[in-house]
């Protein structure tokens, strides 16, 4: 199978969102203890917010890293709505 050509650029703009959001992240390569590559990314922002995943391919780990900040941002949206919201 060839190569996705499309995963650099996607992790590219995933890093420039991440980043114009005020958010410090990193992916590195890891392997298991069965010899499997396994990529581990993390986010971290000045709030004290921290989030790690994993996942075998880089690009699924940053996808899913975005994908779990931006859940994230709209939980504590919502959640802020709530407390100002009066019935």
């Amino acid at each position: 199978m060839a190569p996705d050509k499309t995963a650099p650029v996607a992790v590219a703009v995933i890093s420039d969102n991440l980043s114009e959001a005020s958010w410090g992240w990193g992916c590195v390569a890891t392997v298991d203890s069965n010899g499997r590559t396994m990529f581990v990314a993390d986010a971290h922002r000045g709030d004290d917010q921290h989030f790690v995943v994993h996942a075998v391919k880089k690009l699924m780990a940053v996808l899913e890293l975005e994908f779990v900040i931006s859940g994230s941002l709209l939980l504590a949206a919502m959640v802020q709505w709530n407390r100002t919201s009066h019935y």
